[in-house]
């Protein structure tokens, strides 16, 4: 079963951040001889890096395949994604933190041999509900919520 994360909201970043980039180009092009030529490469490489992220969260994707036994977690762009896979493991939920406003923060991880692999970050209701439906076709069990706070 494959499970794809809502980006419906990433163009929006991405109409933020381009006329950004935009002007971060432009004036780099316009000051490229009178600056130093160090502090002119530096700003090149900091705009291509932007631009580079810009394209990175407009066109990546992260989905999860889900099998008996087994979580495959990928993030990326076609070929170019980061992949980890996980079998014989637990589920465990985590209160991280509290936000400055007071709000909790949760995380999901998958715990293989004693270890945490981070897999996504909600709201406590939604987490158990995702960790319950993950459980059903991975077998794995849901570990006790803990409080890292």
């Amino acid at each position: 079963m494959e499970l794809y994360v809502d980006n419906s909201r990433r163009p929006y970043f991405v109409g933020i951040i381009s006329p950004l980039v935009a002007f971060a180009a432009w004036n780099t092009y316009e000051r490229w001889n009178s600056l130093p030529r160090n502090e002119a490469q530096v700003r090149f490489v900091a705009v291509a890096l932007i631009i580079l992220f810009a394209i990175w969260c407009a066109f990546a994707k992260e989905t999860w395949h889900v099998d008996r036994n087994s979580i495959e977690h990928r993030v990326g762009v076609k070929a170019w994604a980061y992949r980890q896979h996980f079998k014989d493991g637990a589920l465990e939920i985590v209160l991280n933190h509290w936000t400055r406003y007071g709000a909790p923060c949760f995380r999901m991880y998958v715990v293989v041999e004693g270890q945490r692999h981070f897999l996504i970050e909600r709201d406590q209701a939604t987490l158990e509900q995702l960790a319950a439906f993950i459980s059903s076709y991975t077998t794995w069990p849901i570990k006790e919520p803990v409080d890292r706070t």
